[in-house]
């Protein structure tokens, strides 16, 4: 693990970078706290494809420049849940899986806002989010035959996914928008998956891709 988070902390760096300012360019330091609905969704090449629902929290700091453009980060705690099913139709058998996924997402964004009216403001938003798998807990219940275990290693069980199949870190490009009344806001945005997060050595190819929804308050 201490390598993924000496790879993040490089990561992020390199994306303040990307978006070089001075002291005297930031205007104002904007601070909220936000809440919403995260809609996670891994698929890909020999595994099967799960969507999961959850929930996120966490808080962002905003170094707002001028012409309403800023750059924002902050840190995020994510909770998602979903369920699957593979089957063997030839045999009557199946395997039940529950997985539950604990992360926290790392955003550089820049963020350009223009008023509307009063204020009301739209926005929109564009960067890379750093996302860092805490644990992944899968429950497998599996009703096969001996040969079919035998054959598949599928037992019941449950099995910390990072531990063995999937990459605890995921470095992901969004981007989303939405519309700011005083200090709320109510945004939506997705993250795309760039690399693979699948461990396997059959070359196989797996990706997560975040959808999410949320409400945050400026202080």
């Amino acid at each position: 693990m201490n390598k993924y988070i000496k790879v993040v902390t490089t990561l992020v760096f390199a994306a303040f970078c990307a978006f070089p300012i001075d002291a005297e360019d930031v205007k104002k330091t904007t601070f909220r706290i936000e809440a919403g609905y995260i809609q996670p969704y891994q698929f890909g090449e020999g595994y099967r494809t799960t969507y999961f629902h959850g929930g996120k929290i966490g808080a962002t700091v905003d170094f707002d420049i001028k012409y309403g453009m800023s750059i924002q980060t902050g840190l995020y705690y994510l909770m998602a849940y979903g369920t699957n099913s593979q089957s063997y139709p030839h045999l009557s058998e199946y395997v039940d899986y529950s997985t539950t996924m604990y992360q926290l997402d790392i955003p550089v964004r820049f963020s350009y806002t223009i008023k509307i009216w009063k204020d009301l403001s739209l926005f929109a938003f564009a960067g890379p989010t750093f996302n860092i798998g805490l644990a992944m807990p899968e429950k497998a219940d599996a009703h096969l035959s001996a040969i079919t275990e035998e054959m598949t290693g599928i037992q019941s069980g449950t099995t910390n996914l990072y531990c063995k199949k999937v990459l605890p870190f995921n470095f992901m490009l969004g981007a989303g928008g939405g519309i700011q009344w005083k200090n709320y806001r109510l945004q939506s945005g997705y993250d795309f998956g760039m690399h693979n997060i699948y461990r396997n050595t059959y070359g196989y190819i797996m990706k997560q891709w975040n959808w999410f929804a949320s409400f945050s308050y400026a202080f």
